[in-house]
Order: C-alpha cells, then structure tokens, then sequence
C-alpha cells in the first residue's frame, strides 16, 4: 500500500526533517547560514530547514534560463505553480552561524494511482523513509485539464469560444467541438495566441505579477504599438479587450492585425470609438481586423492619410476584415475606406448614420458582401473617387436619400444586391463615373431605380428593375451607359427614360407594363434602342418627343395601349427593321412636326393605322411591310407630308394608303396590294360607316355637316347618312379625312336610320395623346 505523502511544508515534513538535521549533527554535518549552496543536479529542489523557526521553504533550482514567453503562454501555469514529488538525500555543507540542514532531492519511481476525477497523482519514497502529497497535476487529454485552460483563457482573453488563429490575418471563433488534431482547443488556442499584445485599461493584476507567466499587456492602444514597432520579429497582434478609448492619432509604422476582445454576451458596448491610421513611412500595409459576432463599431474607424508628416509618403492597400458587425449612429459614415484600403466587409448591419453607411473615396477598394445597410441620412453606399469596391449581395434599403451613388469617376461592382424603398433613386451614377451593375433587383423605390447623369458611364446588365414611382432607369445629362438584358416592368411612370441629351445603348432588355410608356426619349437625346421587346404600355410603347432623337433597330414592340411609337414635337429619329404589332391602337404615329426615318420595319395587326401622320409632320418611309391592320395601312392627314418609297402596303381593313384633303406625299416605287377597302364597300353597300368602325377607329372618307340640324365641324357625317338621315337638309361638304359618324354614334339630336349603335360620346383620335414624363429635381 502506497502512503500519500503530506504537503511540503506541511508540520509533519517540518517534524522530520527536523529528525534529519539532529542526525546529521550527531556525524559531525552542519549548514552555513550564509547561503544556501546549489545542488548538484540541474532541476533539483532545495530543501532548507532551521531549527530554531518551523517554517521551510522549498524554491526550483535551475542551471538554464527561464521558461521562453511562448512555453509560458502555452502551459499556461508557472513551474512555481506546480508542486512535484521528489525523494530527498542529504548533503553536507559548512558554515557559520545558525547551523542549518540541506536536502537534495532526487526522483525516484513511483505507483501512479487515479482519483475519482480521473487525475494521476503520485507517491514520491524519500532517502529518509518519508513521503510527500504532491498538488493535483491533469493529464492533458483529461477533462480538467481542459477546464483548468479554459477558466485561464476566459480569464486572459474574454473569448467564450476558443479563437482559432492558424496563419496571419486568419481568425475564426470555432467551437470547441468543432477542431481538429488537437484534444484540448483551449490550450492550442493559448499556443496560437501566444504571441498577442493585450490592452485592457485596468486590467493589469490579471497578466502581470505572476512568476513563470508572461502575457504583454499595456493599457493603451498607442503603447502595444511602441512595443511591436521595437520587436520586429514578433507577430503584429493586438487583442484590443472591452473599455473606452480616446487616443490622439495613432502611429502605425508597421503592419498590423488588431481584434476586438470580449465576451459575446457583451452586445452594445462600443469596442472602438475612434481608430485613424496616419503615414509614417514610405509605404504602409495596415490591417484592421474586426471579426466577433456580436462586436459592435462605434462612432468611426478611418484609414487615412493626412499630408505634411512626411514628404511623399503614402499609405496603400490597407486591409480589413469585418464580420457581423452592428455599424450605426455615425456623424460621418460607419465604414470610410481610401487610399487603396481593401477591407472586406460581411454579414454586418451598417444603419441609421447621420450622413451616409459606407463612404469608398479616393481609389478605395474593398468587398461587401451579404450586409444590411439601411435607414442611412443619405446614401447607403458612396463610391468616389476612382474608387473600385466590389458590393455583392447586400440588402439596401430606407435610405433618406439614395441607395448606391458612385460619381468623381467611381467604378466598382455593383452585383447581386437587393436595393429597395430608398428615398431617392436606388442606384445613382454620375460624372463620368463607370461602375459594372449586374443581377441586382432594384424595385419599389420611393423616386427612379437607376439615375445616370452628367456624362456617367456603366455597365448595366441583367438587372431586374421594378415597382419604381418614377422611372425605371433615367439617362440624361450626356450620360452613355450600356443597358444590357435587364428586366425593367411594373414601373408607375416610364420604363427607360432619355432627356436633356442623355445616350448610351439599350440592348435586349424587356421592358414592360408601365403606367406610362416603356421608353421615352426627348431633348436631344440620342440612345441606340436595339433588339429590346418593349410591350404593355399603358400610354404607348415608345415615346420620342421634344427633340428627340435615337436609333431604334430589330426591336419587337407589341401589346401597347397607345401607339406602339410615337414621334412628335420635331423628333427626328431613326426605326429600322423593327416589329410593332398587335397594337391596342396605331402602330407608329407620328404627329406635331415630327420627322423620323422608318426603313425596313414590319408594322401590322394594329388596331388603328399602321403609320398615322398629322399636322404638319414630314417623315421619310423606305421599304416597310405594313400589313394586316385593322384600319388602313398609312394615314396622312391635318397638313402633314411624307416621304413613301419602296413600300408594301396589303391586307388592311380600311385601304392600303389614305389621304386627306390637300394631302400631297411623295410616292416612289410602293406596292399597295390586297387591301379589303372596308370603307368603300360600306359606302357602296349604303352603310352608315358607324357599322364598320364603332367608336373605336377612323374610317378616312368625305364626311359632311348638316346646316339643318346646327352641327359644327366636329360633328361627321358620312355620306350614307346625308342622303338617308338628313335628306331634304341643307348639308355642307368639310373635307376627305378620318372620322367615324356621329350620327351613325347617336351624338346628334335625331337618330340615326340606318343602324342602332349604342350612343357614345367619344371624340377624335387626335385628342388622344401621349403623356410626356416631367423631371422632378433628383436633389
């Protein structure tokens, strides 16, 4: 049976070693009281023993140097925290004085015996038949063991769950459960962290003071700096604990990595108020590393450069890393990056600032990815600058103002991001800025969803643009972007919307049921429409007015309410080889002194003409197949002119080409064929030309008034119904145009003999117009 050994120190070893020392001085031994003599051995422990106090102490003796920092933080415990078991013999030394007695001890084999906690503990035999109860010491693989280090790293760093830290600018909080090749997380953790600075205000006692245990800790940011910048070698880690600091500017001369340190349950404290970075070398990699789940960022964090502290300095390609983070109540921006920084930004909350959520100035860079940036004073993201941030993935919405402004030559990648119910426009682009907008959804916004002008750029593509109150995608000001495959619908104005001499290229984009037209162009402007499906418009397919210009090609524009395009009001632009059909009214109209160039364009199955030109337009008509119109095929009335050459006109109901009175184009090379010239069979048939056109459409014919009755010019009367319902009437002939009955539409005082119609009050075709948009000021 093993003995457990009693404490040394304790009154029993007092008492024998007392034993000891009479038994030396019976052979003649003594002990100075000078000193005490190293033993022999390297890692002996000293036993000295008086007899005239009951107190002994015991230290480690030791020939090397002591334990380096990095086995310290790795073992966590000190060597004079350990008690270990050692057999003693005795040795003799002479002195003067108060004769004292010295033992060295040496190891000797042992029984290992487990407790019930499953800890080893060990009986040490000594030279002089005794033995010593050593402290409890783990194994490493044992469950106290592993509580042992966690108490300590909770202690030492705040983390609740280890910190796993395999390479520089690398941090993951990973459960224990969760590593791999090691069987206590905490202590690899410890060996890991190793050589991290601390800084805790007020927190000294817990990493200074103690023997064997060498943890740096400072009690400001600028002092861990100081000492990193005098060991070069050293890992650059800062742990920045709970508190509040306000420092001067600080000094970063070196790169480094500094991470908030707390407890998770800690959610609302602010980790960092203020933390600028200044230049004071040539080049400067600095790198900010913010990765808790529960951190939170307080008024500002900057990267910047502040000019006169040394002559062409320059700080470049700062980095960060941030993750879930609770970024809000600004006074400037919650994340400003510049000067080439290149953070990376994701699964954080950047709201309510009182300016604006992230700000990317001066050729900043960075990724932000799958945040929420929201209920920002202005804009949730600004990119100027040259900046080039790539945004991927974020929800942002409820800005006061804006979404995404990028202007003073912005560029970045604006991709997969869900932009919604901003104030002003989702995404605006100006001077000259050039960014890449790809596969976002930017809808039911409060103003435009996107807003190109003064001369920006970009590229525009696959995007779905919805449910705006204004338009859906506005170009203007010498703006030229590149609208590519975007799904613009459902907008309450304007789909695509060009004025004030915006351009650019609009391209296989479907663009549809809008309160308003799908596209409209005006004041000089000058875009390339092609190979996009425009249908669905409540006030038309394509609206070009005030000047407007623009080339429209291979585009199909379908199932529009009004006029599938309209020109007016001195437009002049150019339609070749476009499909406009299954109009709910004309397919071109061009009215006002509007111009254009229609070439090679299939134009049919449109409710009323085909081609529709009045008062005072003057078109050029080239090679078009205008065809299967429920009117006629072109229209040309109230002192308007054309231009036909090389036409085909055939299959319409009305005719294939109508004039009205002093109507005089120019014909060169047309085909007008196969027409069912609806209106002459009825006036032959003795119809009233009500029966062929109802309400709804105008055949071209003479039409009449009666003097008898007190009609007015705008009250038509086809021939049929002068000969049969005004007969005997004084009548007067007004002119050949398009018109339907208004007796045949019951309108006048006595009905009409040859048909019943229900009565309607409609008026003229002409009165119908198109609705242009107003431009409410963006600021």
């Amino acid at each position: 049976m093993v003995r457990k050994r009693p404490l040394v120190g304790s009154a029993t070893a007092r008492c024998r070693t007392n034993q000891y020392a009479r038994v030396l001085r019976q052979r003649g031994g003594s002990l100075g009281t000078s000193g005490l003599k190293e033993g022999p051995q390297k890692s002996e422990l000293a036993v000295v023993t008086s007899e005239s106090q009951s107190s002994s102490s015991i230290r480690r003796k030791s020939q090397s140097s002591p334990a380096s920092p990095r086995q310290q933080m790795a073992d966590g415990l000190s060597p004079a925290d350990e008690c270990v078991g050692r057999a003693a013999t005795p040795s003799q030394q002479e002195g003067g004085g108060m004769c004292l007695r010295r033992y060295a001890l040496r190891r000797r084999r042992s029984i290992q015996q487990k407790d019930e906690e499953g800890c080893a503990t060990s009986s040490l035999a000594a030279t002089a038949d005794e033995t010593v109860q050593p402290c409890k010491r783990f194994k490493p693989e044992s469950p106290g063991e592993a509580r042992k280090k966690k108490t300590l790293y909770q202690g030492a760093f705040e983390y609740t769950i280890p910190m796993y830290h395999p390479t520089h600018g690398k941090f993951e909080l990973r459960e224990p459960h969760k590593w791999r090749g090691t069987l206590n997380p905490w202590k690899e953790s410890f060996r890991q962290l190793r050589h991290a600075i601390h800084v805790r205000p007020r927190y000294a006692h817990i990493y200074e003071g103690h023997i064997g245990r060498s943890i740096p800790h400072f009690e400001t940011l600028t002092q861990a700096l100081q000492f990193l910048d005098a060991e070069p070698e050293r890992e650059k880690l800062i742990l920045l604990h709970t508190g509040h600091y306000f420092p001067e500017p600080i000094l970063i001369s070196t790169p480094v990595q500094i991470i908030g340190a707390t407890y998770q349950s800690l959610f609302g404290s602010t980790c960092l108020e203020i933390l600028s970075f200044r230049d004071t070398c040539e080049t400067l990699d600095a790198t900010l590393i913010v990765k808790r789940k529960f951190a939170l960022i307080g008024q500002r964090i900057d990267v910047v450069r502040k000019p006169g502290i040394i002559d062409n300095a320059e700080i470049e390609y700062g980095m960060g890393y941030f993750e879930k983070c609770n970024i809000h109540s600004n006074r400037i921006s919650g994340i400003e990056v510049k000067n080439n920084a290149n953070p990376t930004v994701v699964h954080c909350e950047v709201h309510h600032g009182l300016t604006g959520g992230i700000y990317i100035h001066e050729k900043g860079r960075g990724r932000f990815m799958e945040n929420r940036i929201y209920s920002n004073a202005f804009a949730g993201i600004w990119i100027t600058g040259s900046s080039d941030p790539t945004i991927r993935k974020n929800e942002i919405y409820a800005g006061q103002q804006g979404g995404v402004y990028i202007f003073g030559d912005g560029r970045g990648l604006i991709e997969h991001n869900n932009i919604y119910g901003n104030a002003l426009a989702g995404i605006q682009i100006r001077t000259c800025s050039d960014p890449i907008v790809r596969l976002n959804k930017i809808h039911d916004g409060l103003h435009g969803g996107i807003y190109v002008h003064e001369k920006g750029k970009g590229l525009i593509e696959e995007n779905e643009v919805y449910g705006n109150t204004l338009a859906g995608i506005w170009v203007t000001t010498g703006s030229s972007p590149i609208l590519r495959k975007n799904r613009i619908h459902s907008g309450k104005q304007v789909g695509v919307y060009f004025y004030d001499n915006g351009h650019g290229l609009l391209e296989e984009n479907d663009i549809f049921n809008h309160l308003y037209s799908g596209v409209q162009i005006r004041t000089g402007s000058n875009p390339k429409i092609t190979r996009n499906r425009i249908w669905g418009g409540q006030n038309g397919g394509v609206l070009v007015y005030n000047g407007g210009l623009g080339m429209l090609e291979d585009n199909e524009i379908f199932d529009n309410a009004m006029a599938g395009v309209w020109i007016k009001t001195d437009s002049h632009p150019t339609l070749r080889r476009n499909k406009i059909y299954d109009g709910r009214d004309g397919g071109v109209c061009i009215f006002n002194n509007g111009r254009g160039l229609l070439e090679d364009n299939d134009i049919y199955r449109n409710a009323q003409a085909g081609v529709l030109i009045s008062t005072e337009s003057n078109p050029t008509l080239r090679r078009n197949r205008i065809f299967e119109g429920k009117a006629a095929g072109v229209e040309i009335t109230n002192g308007a002119s054309a231009t036909l050459e090389a036409n085909q006109l055939f299959h319409n109901k009305f005719g294939g080409l109508c004039l009205a009175t002093d109507v005089k184009p120019v014909l060169r090379d047309n085909k007008i064929y196969d027409n069912h010239n609806a209106v002459e069979r009825a006036v032959g048939r003795g119809q009233c030309l009500f029966k062929i056109s109802s309400c709804t459409s105008f055949p071209m014919h003479d039409f009449y008034r009666c003097v008898s009755c007190n009609t007015t010019d705008r009250n038509a009367i086809c021939i049929n119904c002068i000969k049969n319902c005004h007969r005997g009437h004084t009548v007067e002939f007004v002119r050949h145009d398009r018109f339907f009955c208004d007796c045949g539409a019951g309108t006048l005082e006595h009905q009409c003999r040859l048909q019943t119609e229900v009565r309607d009050n409609d008026t003229v075709y002409d009165s119908a117009t198109p609705t242009g948009s107003d431009t409410p000021n963006m600021l």
